[in-house]
């Protein structure tokens, strides 16, 4: 419960580094504008110094890794406690954990300008999960405990069209830049 609580290790981790990527790509962008590259990191010169705080980055992503790839396993490890017998669990657990961290090594090197598509994922999953699920969630909740109200369904109704409207939006501008990019 304290790796996951609101001042929990996750959560402390992950506020750590999204700092540091936060105050790197502002001052990456206000020192080279639209010149940076997909990531400010790329735009450093060859010198020992700035190998070192590439370097620094690779090692706050190893650690970060790790804690943001918990969640998931969390309900992999779930399932293969209920499903497989004790004496291969352990192996099974493991092997899952190397072949997800090896699958997202593998995709993000062999897929190209992978910054466009985290740009589509993100727009295509961040609109689901912040704007599209949680007012169809509470919809539903509501109806099944008989509280659903016209205030509620509104809300929700205008909720669901922002997301709607985000979504597709996000969406179609990640294709696109997708798709002139791979035009090219």
């Amino acid at each position: 419960s304290a790796f996951i609580a609101w001042n929990g290790v996750l959560n402390s981790a992950c506020l750590f580094v999204l700092a540091i990527f936060a105050v790197t790509g502002f001052y990456g962008y206000l020192a080279l504008g639209n010149d940076v590259k997909d990531t400010a990191t790329l735009n450093l010169p060859d010198t020992f110094f700035y190998q070192t705080i590439k370097l620094m980055f690779v090692a706050c992503i190893m650690i970060s890794y790790p804690l943001q790839f918990y969640v998931p396993m969390e309900r992999v490890e779930k399932w293969i406690t209920r499903k497989m017998p004790p004496h291969q669990q352990t192996k099974l657990i493991y092997g899952v954990r190397w072949g997800g961290v090896l699958l997202t090594c593998a995709i993000a090197e062999m897929i190209p300008h992978l910054a466009l598509f985290i740009s589509l994922i993100g727009a295509f999953s961040g609109a689901s999960m912040a704007l599209l699920f949680p007012p169809f969630i509470e919809l539903l909740v509501s109806n099944a405990k008989g509280e659903l109200t016209k205030f509620v369904v509104v809300k929700n109704c205008i909720l669901l069209m922002f997301g709607l409207l985000g979504f597709t939006t996000g969406t179609y501008a990640a294709l696109s830049e997708i798709a002139k990019t791979f035009a090219q």
